[in-house]
């Protein structure tokens, strides 16, 4: 009986530890499945997507080359902006790759996200191609389906009405990579088999040189089959709740208020609050923190590229404000202020080269971080008031 009781008792701890785990993994399902509902309801909300119906397919031929769109790759990680640059030149706006930056609030503000380490850009490239659009003289209309052959043929339909098309795709699976690398690329032909592109960034795994070609290039070629998979991938990996999808600009009416791309930007570089996604100043400052508390442990491979990256971009804020904005004292201001912050991150940058060998140059490294942060707040501050209606500017 004894034995018995022992075995009971085993089999009752057994039965409530698998009963625990149980319930451990539904509560686990049941957050996954609702942090994946809040996404696909920001996506839903946030991108305005409109579902491609085969009506708005119009007869187009076999193959066709767009001839008036200018082929831009950047140096920098800023396919972003670079693509939004070369469909804006295909309707006349011919600006620097820095103002479409500016519109979009791309390189301004920071994040820092698993998988992809520091960052200095603040603000989702795809609502930044939404509000950068009207200072432009366009309308964005972004496209979404599940059908792969739908797709297709409405890139080619579009293709041949004359649009030069922006695809969020994966950059691994375009070169044939296995690593996820979020993309931009912009569409300019195509054939029965696959589809002619112009490359924004001049890095690996793309084999493509910087610099400006004059329209009517031919740009590189992606049999369709790879296409479908690196557009597909891109939606798998940021939970999109379509497979496909894609972003047409069209002229519209040029909107000349700027206060709301001021607010935005002053919002990205500053956004420090405590709940919701990490992001501006507070982004900065963790990493700093985290810097001291691991000092030699901390891993440096997660924010190099991104404080090289911060320390190019910061220094591009600056020259393009002071190019823009020449005779307004409070830009003029703003533009010192990304510059200081550009010599921290370049800084940082000497000081990481040969690692972390000692907590005192743990805190010499977080030091600069956060003056650079210090910096980036009072610019974000400067933009905050310029967003403000003219009569509590002057307040």
């Amino acid at each position: 009986k004894e034995a018995e009781s022992t075995v009971n008792g085993m089999d009752a701890v057994w039965i409530a530890l698998i009963v625990i785990v149980l319930l451990i993994a539904l509560v686990m399902i049941g957050w996954t499945r609702l942090l994946r509902r809040f996404v696909q309801r920001y996506y839903l909300e946030k991108y305005a997507p409109e579902e491609l119906e085969p009506e708005q397919v119009q007869a187009y031929p076999k193959e066709h080359h767009l001839p008036d769109v200018p082929w831009i790759t950047c140096s920098l990680q800023v396919c972003q902006s670079t693509s939004l640059q070369m469909i804006a030149a295909r309707y006349g706006v011919d600006y620097p790759r820095s103002y479409h930056d500016f519109l979009m609030g791309f390189t301004y503000g920071a994040s820092r996200m698993p998988g992809v380490g520091f960052s200095p850009f603040g603000s989702d490239p795809e609502l930044g191609l939404s509000v950068a659009a009207p200072y432009l003289g366009l309308a964005r209309r972004y496209y979404t389906t599940d059908d792969p052959a739908l797709f297709c043929s409405a890139l080619r339909s579009l293709l041949a009405q004359g649009h030069p098309l922006r695809l969020a795709l994966d950059m691994g699976t375009l070169y044939g990579q296995t690593a996820f690398i979020a993309h931009s690329e912009v569409l300019v032909g195509y054939d029965a088999s696959g589809f002619n592109y112009y490359e924004t960034v001049g890095r690996p795994p793309a084999n493509v040189q910087p610099g400006t070609r004059p329209p009517g290039e031919c740009g590189l070629y992606v049999p369709e089959d790879r296409l479908l998979l690196a557009v597909e991938r891109m939606s798998a990996e940021l939970k999109y709740p379509w497979r496909y999808a894609l972003t047409l600009f069209e002229p519209a009416d040029t909107d000349q208020d700027l206060r709301p791309v001021w607010t935005r930007n002053g919002n990205a570089l500053i956004e420090d609050n405590k709940y919701g996604p990490k992001m501006g100043v507070r982004v900065i400052n963790e990493l700093a923190d985290e810097i001291v508390r691991d000092g030699q442990k901390f891993k440096l491979e997660t924010i190099r590229d991104g404080v090289t990256l911060a320390a190019q971009v910061r220094q591009d804020n600056a020259d393009f404000l002071r190019a823009v904005f020449p005779h307004e004292t409070d830009v003029l201001e703003a533009a010192e202020l990304m510059e200081t912050a550009a010599k921290d991150y370049r800084l940082v940058i000497e000081d990481i080269e040969d690692g972390i060998s000692s907590q005192i140059e743990a805190k010499r490294v977080a030091a600069r971080l956060r003056d650079a942060a210090i910096a980036e707040r009072k610019t974000g501050e400067i933009f905050r008031k310029r967003g403000l209606p003219e009569e509590e500017q002057v307040k």
